[in-house]
C-alpha cells in the first residue's frame, strides 16, 4: 500500500512533467484557443505543484531549496539575461 509521502511526492512529480509538457506543447501550437487551454494547464500546474511541494515540505518528505539573497538573484539573472541576448531574445 502506498503511503500519504509516496502518493503526495508521486502527484508532485505528475504535475511537474504534465506542466512541463503542456508548456511545450504550447509554445509550439498555432492555434490561440488550443494555446490559451494549454497555458492554463501550465498556470493550474504551477499552483498544484506549489501547493504540493509546501504540504510535502510541511511533514518533511521534501526538501525545498532555501531562499536566494539578492546577490544570488542578480548573479542568476545576469547569466540568463547574457546568455539569452545572443540568440534575440529580450529578457525583461
Amino acid at each position: 500500500m502506498l503511503s500519504d509521502k509516496d502518493m503526495a511526492l508521486d502527484y508532485l512529480e505528475m504535475c511537474k512533467t504534465g506542466t512541463s509538457e503542456a508548456l511545450k506543447a504550447a509554445l509550439e501550437c498555432s492555434n490561440q484557443n488550443l494555446r490559451g487551454t494549454l497555458m492554463s494547464y501550465v498556470t493550474q500546474g504551477e499552483k498544484d505543484s506549489l501547493e504540493l511541494s509546501k504540504l510535502a515540505s510541511t511533514n518533511n518528505w521534501y526538501l525545498e531549496a532555501g531562499p536566494a539573497d539578492s546577490q544570488e538573484i542578480q548573479r542568476i539573472s545576469g547569466f540568463y539575461t547574457s546568455a539569452a541576448t545572443p540568440m534575440g531574445f529580450t529578457v525583461r
